[in-house]
This record gives C-alpha cells, structure tokens and sequence, in this order.
C-alpha cells in the first residue's frame, strides 16, 4: 500500500462494558490496533475484523464500486447535542445512497473518542469525531478513515456479496432486541463485509 485506510470492527461482546476498535501508527506495512473504552478501563479480550483498502474510487470485478479516503478533522460531536460534521464529498456520484463505514486512524485524543457519520447521499456524508457522554478536556485533531461501498447485491470473481444500508431496525436503529437480516429477500438493503 502507499496510502491506506483502515476499518476496524468489534464482532464479539465478551465483556459488559462498550468499547470501541481505535487503530493507529498507520503506515504503508501495518498498524496497530486496540481498543478504547469510555471509562479507559481494562476490558476482556474481544474478536475484532479490519478492512484495508488503498485511497481512491475502484470497480471490482461484478461491477461493485467502492470509494476509500480519510479525513483530518477536530470537530467533535458530544450525545445528546445536535450534530454538526464536516461535509466531504465522493469523487464522483453514487447511483445509489452507498454503506459508510469510518473509523478513527490515529490516537492523538487521550480521552475516548470514536468516529460518526451522518447525512450520507449519493455526493456524500458528514463525518466528526464522537465523544463519550463526559465533556473531554480538550479534542484535538484525527484522522478519520472511510469507505464508501455501493449498494446492491452481485457476485466478484465466484463469491457473492450483498452490500446495503438498513435503517428498520427497533426504533429506526438496532437495539438489545434481534435484528434478523434476510439475505435471501435482499434488495440490497443489509451491509455485508
């Protein structure tokens, strides 16, 4: 890679507390991963996936188009206020409004911070670092990975995908409660990585 972006996502909950997958030292060779609570406590071992993708807009063989890129940004959004991100926009249109995914790609906040994206389109997205619930003592820049993935369902190179944005879930968000994804009766509307 010459310039990659790096997801992180936390796929088990073996412990009570929240928790969030930070990643850092991004270089060309690797990085390191970890992860942050809220209270900056310890916490119990968890299965965590990363994503890495080069910075650019790309095709893939079915026809699935993608975007990768990443953002410098102080601004900070706090639960509970109204939200206010940056506004980017994809090198080019999606046809459809396409899956976001973000993550934070350095560590320069000691205090906990995760990534949010919001008003997502088919040009693009707002994106800010998220605080937790306590006021920080200050919020100082980051980096904030994202991939843009267009929506839809296909196969590339022998291997289906279904790739989407779902917003059904309880109260227009998923809960405590189950959330069952049908992949069968798809219209491109379950994000799948």
């Amino acid at each position: 890679y010459s310039d990659p972006v790096v997801l992180t996502f936390i796929n088990s909950r073996n412990d009570w507390n929240s928790v969030a997958p930070r990643v850092k030292d991004v270089t060309p060779n690797g990085c390191a991963i970890f992860m942050h609570n809220p209270s900056n406590s310890s916490h119990g071992a968890e299965t965590v996936s990363y994503f890495v993708a080069e910075k650019g807009r790309y095709e893939l063989h079915g026809g699935a188009i993608f975007e990768a890129g990443s953002h410098d940004t102080s601004t900070a959004h706090q639960g509970g206020d109204g939200y206010i991100g940056d506004q980017l926009s994809f090198s080019a249109p999606f046809q459809n409004v396409p899956a976001v995914l973000h993550t934070l790609n350095t560590y320069n906040n000691a205090d906990f911070m995760t990534s949010l994206a919001t008003d997502i389109n088919t040009d693009g997205f707002q994106i800010a670092q998220e605080y937790a619930e306590t006021t920080p003592s200050s919020v100082v820049q980051e980096t904030i990975a994202w991939i843009a993935f267009e929506t839809g369902s296909g196969t590339s190179t022998g291997s289906k995908y279904v790739i989407g944005i779902d917003d059904n879930g309880i109260d227009n968000g998923v809960d405590n409660e189950e959330y069952i994804i049908d992949y069968t009766s798809l219209v491109g509307t379950s994000v799948g990585l």
